[in-house]
């Protein structure tokens, strides 16, 4: 997944963390996704996010059950750089 965000989106920050250990689900299920990049510069939150799951609907499709997202701007990441970024708890259930 990483390869295919650095191709499509030249971020200047992307981590990409496997949270599915905090899931019901199983393995590689669950991520969390910081992503930084100039190509976001002028499109909305839903737009962004619309972007980078219309890349991922393969993974959707074969087993990626959530997707917790963060994507700005440069500009937007200088200025929200001190906030914490937590994904919410997912509805199917805890451990």
């Amino acid at each position: 997944m990483e390869d295919l965000l650095q191709r499509n989106f030249a971020p200047t920050e992307l981590k990409l963390v496997d949270e599915s250990h905090k899931h019901t689900r199983g393995l590689e299920t669950h991520y969390k996704l910081t992503l930084v990049a100039d190509f976001f510069k002028n499109l909305s939150r839903v737009e962004r996010q619309q972007k980078v799951l219309a890349l991922m609907k393969d993974e959707m499709s074969s087993g990626l059950h959530a997707l917790s997202m963060r994507i700005m701007s440069v500009e937007e990441s200088a200025a929200k750089a001190s906030k914490q970024f937590e994904s919410p708890n997912c509805q199917g259930g805890k451990k």
